[in-house]
């Protein structure tokens, strides 16, 4: 399933989000930024009348561990309203979120795999469609048992019928913040029909290599009705992204390698790396490339380690290089001499 994100058309908002999309991350909106005053608004009528009813049934004991359990329900719903929400559209193409979002179409649009983008978080996303209704849902008795996921959607997945022409899909987080993603799950980039061209140019710089497609919004003949035009990536034939180093870091000579193992702990902010390189570098060089593999594969990390090999039969044995960054704290050595 793909999805759309508008983005802004201003020089400062721009950069910012050109800057997220070089380093692969989205960013996952506290409840309170989002524009729609009524996020988040349940009724709980139904609730209280079914606790009402069912309390005349229970003797004094009962009736306090109901009450207890209403609390909690209450406490859960409050506390869930601290979750991070990142709003998508169904539609690339709606010229109302391009005059809403996207600052009067000075801005652009970001279409993802969704499916990779869940994909990417090794912790828990719950993704759901807006449901849009003429009045808030209802908070039952039979609610108080079921997963939070459920709880999630009733909170934040329902917004007044004003809305529906956004076709709103939604990822919820653990919290506000980055969140990084696969670079492949970047799909495609719709340039705005006021956008400048430097900024398209700089989109299109950052993300060479990635394979990225890139549509130049325009008006369709005698309609209301906007389409796409393919524009040709003038950095298509760029090396193929995370597999060369990149020249400010070793100049002229052409660098290859390979990620052949990656993983990230997203509680821990712990990320691991095996890489194989098709030359020697030294420890200058060894040190930037290590940071530069730090914020294009898991920007968030707190520590980090890399082991680097220069035979594909030695990966997971001894490595040829150790690289480490712990509380900022940087190691980097050799286990064999550099010539």
């Amino acid at each position: 399933m793909l999805v759309y994100k508008y983005r802004g058309g201003t020089k400062e908002i721009i950069e910012r989000d050109i800057q997220s999309l070089e380093e692969n991350y989205f960013w996952s909106s506290s409840i309170d930024a989002l524009n729609d005053p009524w996020e988040t608004i349940v009724k709980s009528d139904k609730f209280e009348k079914q606790s009402k009813s069912l309390g005349w049934l229970l003797n004094q004991k009962r009736k306090e561990a109901l009450s207890k359990v209403q609390n909690a329900l209450m406490n859960l719903l409050e506390a869930l309203k601290k979750i991070g929400i990142y709003s998508l559209s169904g539609n690339a193409l709606d010229e109302i979120l391009w005059a809403h979002y996207a600052n009067g179409h000075k801005g652009f649009c970001i279409e993802y795999d969704l499916d990779k983008l869940l994909n990417s978080y090794s912790g828990t996303f719950f993704s759901f469609p807006i449901i849009y209704t003429k009045n808030p849902p209802n908070i039952e008795l039979k609610d108080i048992p079921s997963k939070n996921q459920e709880l999630i959607k009733k909170l934040a997945g329902y917004k007044s019928l004003r809305w529906s022409y956004e076709k709103e899909y939604r990822i919820t987080t653990n919290f506000s913040g980055p969140y990084y993603y696969e670079y492949d799950a970047l799909k495609s980039i719709y340039f705005g029909l006021r956008m400048e061209n430097n900024f398209k140019d700089l989109i299109m710089k950052k993300l060479k290599g990635r394979g990225v497609k890139y549509y130049q919004v325009e008006l369709e003949s005698k309609s209301y009705k906007l389409k796409p035009k393919s524009v040709v990536d003038p950095y298509l034939n760029e090396p193929k992204y995370l597999t060369q180093i990149p020249k400010n870091i070793v100049g002229k000579n052409k660098i290859g390698f390979k990620i052949v193992k990656k993983n990230y702990a997203e509680i821990t902010k712990i990320g691991d790396l095996e890489v194989l390189l098709n030359s020697e570098v030294s420890q200058k060089e060894l040190i930037e490339f290590s940071e530069y593999l730090k914020l294009n594969c898991f920007g968030s990390a707190k520590n980090f380690f890399i082991r680097y090999y220069l035979d594909e039969q030695e990966i997971f044995g001894v490595a040829w290089a150790v690289f480490s960054k712990i509380n900022d704290k940087i190691d980097c050595h050799f286990n064999d001499v550099i010539n």
